[in-house]
């Protein structure tokens, strides 16, 4: 599977690039996602909590206030930036634990301390990793008895994407993200849980407007600026004709607990 990496990895990473994209997502769609994740997470009061790839709190923000002062969270993630927004954040509301660095390093900055988890959980982040499959049993292993996993991510049809990929190549490693599921996810839990279920979100998205568009477009991690202004003239050809422009955008979540 190609690995991201370089301008593809920062873009995805990038503690700016994802503040813009979280704060547009959440004005385009219909259903709330972060709601959604949280009540596939479901996190319970007093719960030790792990998540990797916090991004800039979406989920662990919420999830700290669920899981209250006698509970625990440690979270990962590969922008330093992140991690100190998160962390200032969650301030006092439970024991919180950041960690800077990369997931495929998690057995080493968990350490022997972090283990015996109530939940672990990771959304929209673990296939960015080189070793996600080990990274998955790395969380898996660090579960205590009764505990739960939880994966979310991007299931395809992705209706940008789509869009975008009549103007240009999409890169094969973001290809790859959405066929992480059937890929990845889904054979781990089949191996190693007695159950599980799989649940999926069908999210509209309505844009008002081509720089609407566009600067959204910019955020990705599957932007190309050579196919910027044929798009642009696509979009507006298609508000014009339509008013507004609306595509679906389609996510999954994975959980199960373990014996």
């Amino acid at each position: 599977m190609d690995k991201f990496s370089g301008e593809l990895l920062e873009r995805a990473t990038d503690s700016d690039y994802l503040a813009k994209r979280l704060a547009m997502n959440k004005n385009f769609q219909l259903y709330d996602f972060c709601q959604w994740a949280l009540e596939q997470i479901r996190p319970k009061v007093g719960d030790r909590v792990l998540e990797v790839g916090c991004g800039r709190g979406a989920q662990t923000i919420p999830v700290s206030e669920v899981v209250g002062l006698h509970g625990a969270i440690t979270f990962i993630d590969l922008s330093k930036a992140s991690v100190d927004h998160v962390s200032a954040c969650i301030g006092d509301s439970t024991r919180a634990r950041g960690i800077h660095g990369s997931m495929d390093a998690i057995a080493r900055l968990l350490g022997e301390v972090g283990q015996g988890y109530d939940l672990a959980y990771s959304v929209y982040a673990l296939y960015y990793a080189d070793d996600p499959a080990g990274v998955l049993n790395e969380m898996y292993q660090r579960l205590a008895s009764g505990g739960r996993l939880c994966i979310i991510g991007p299931d395809a049809p992705h209706g940008l994407v789509e869009i975008a990929r009549k103007y240009h190549n999409i890169p094969a490693q973001v290809d790859n993200g959405f066929k992480f599921r059937s890929t990845i996810v889904e054979p781990f839990f089949k191996k190693n849980f007695a159950k599980f279920e799989i649940l999926f979100l069908k999210n509209q998205q309505t844009i008002a407007s081509a720089e609407q568009f566009i600067e959204f477009y910019r955020q990705t991690t599957y932007y190309d600026s050579d196919a910027e202004a044929s798009l642009r003239l696509y979009i507006e050809n298609q508000i014009n004709e339509h008013g507004q422009l609306v595509f679906d955008k389609y996510s999954y979540a994975v959980a199960g607990q373990k014996i």
